[in-house]
């Protein structure tokens, strides 16, 4: 009985090492490129080098679109739920996050929920936009099928105008570098960027969504370049960028450096356009506001920067006002109801 089963267990390991010297039956459609990974409803097939969604994240997708059409009041939980689901599939298909923007913002809006007493929570009438933009996300899901896991080489943008990348990193965790950083990229080929180390009342007050709109004025009043020309911002918080685009806001800090924006842009002569960039294109402010400066020099080198000139603003003590900036958005944020300090507008 051992000798069969040692034959056996031969007779299965040389078919697998060499399947076309053997006349066995082989399952094609299992064929997934080597390992096949699933992570977060996203899988990635790494011997092809390609990432997808999953077969179960699609279909869920599927059903959400058709609850959505024919759903009357939805839930508030419902709907962050479903924002957390899309969420995860804008990691890997491009594009989507700008049809998440209204249902962000409509889950941290008060205002737009009442309690139902039918199902024993908050609801809202399910909102005409709220279906168009799901039906927009499941047409792109659907029509997905997949795009290359590769590392992008560094490359800096191609742009008649100059072009502006901040970001503000706020960790959980006090103990951590939390910080904001920007750079600019002229058409020459020169870079100026600048970096802070935020203050710690900064840290446990104010949200992120609101030191992400201060980096940008930061940029303006730093850069002595950015006079008398066009200017492209991009952003990798939506909040923010909606402040810039609409130019106006709910929220009194963003009106507060909307005010600061007019003023600087007027007296300078610049005029802004601002666009929405993913976090992970925005890599290289990430590393700035992370306090990764000599990796960010690194990168902008091996990219053809032809120039890198660094502002370190604690050393600098630039802009002048900067400290009176953050006593000012502290101040309003202490001042504001409890439920609206980290509301996003």
């Amino acid at each position: 009985m051992g000798t069969v089963a040692m034959l056996a267990s031969f007779l299965i390991s040389f078919a697998m090492a060499a399947p076309d010297r053997i006349d066995l039956p082989i399952e094609h459609s299992k064929d997934q490129g080597g390992h096949a990974i699933d992570y977060l409803g996203n899988r990635e097939y790494v011997g092809y080098g390609i990432v997808d969604i999953t077969t179960k994240r699609r279909q869920q997708c599927r059903e959400l679109h058709g609850r959505f059409q024919s759903l009357q009041r939805i839930e508030r939980d419902e709907l962050q739920s479903n924002n957390g689901r899309h969420g995860f599939v804008a990691i890997v298909i491009p594009g989507i996050r700008p049809f998440l923007a209204r249902a962000y913002r409509a889950v941290h809006r008060d205002n737009l929920w009442r309690y139902d007493k039918r199902c024993g929570a908050e609801a809202m009438a399910t909102r005409d936009w709220l279906r168009q933009d799901n039906k927009a996300l499941t047409d792109i899901i659907m029509k997905f099928q997949g795009r290359a896991l590769m590392i992008v080489p560094p490359q800096l943008p191609d742009s008649p105008i100059p072009v502006a990348y901040t970001d503000a990193n706020r960790p959980k965790r006090l103990d951590k570098y939390a910080g904001l950083g920007g750079y600019v990229v002229f058409p020459s080929g020169e870079i100026t960027f600048w970096h802070i180390r935020l203050p710690r009342r900064i840290v446990q007050t104010v949200p992120i969504h609101v030191t992400e709109r201060l980096a940008p004025e930061i940029t303006l009043a730093v850069t002595p370049a950015l006079q008398h020309c066009q200017l492209l911002q991009r952003i990798d918080n939506m909040a923010a960028t909606c402040s810039l685009q609409r130019q106006r806001s709910s929220d009194p800090r963003l009106q507060d450096l909307e005010l600061i924006h007019l003023h600087q842009t007027g007296r300078k002569r610049v005029s802004t356009l601002t666009l929405w960039i993913d976090t992970k294109s925005n890599l290289w402010a990430d590393l700035l506001s992370r306090g990764e400066i000599e990796e960010f020099k690194r990168l902008a080198r091996a990219a053809g920067c032809v120039s890198l000139t660094e502002i370190d603003l604690a050393r600098a003590m630039i802009p002048r006002d900067l400290p009176d900036m953050f006593r000012r958005l502290h101040t309003m944020t202490s001042l504001l109801p409890s439920k609206t300090r980290l509301a996003r507008p």
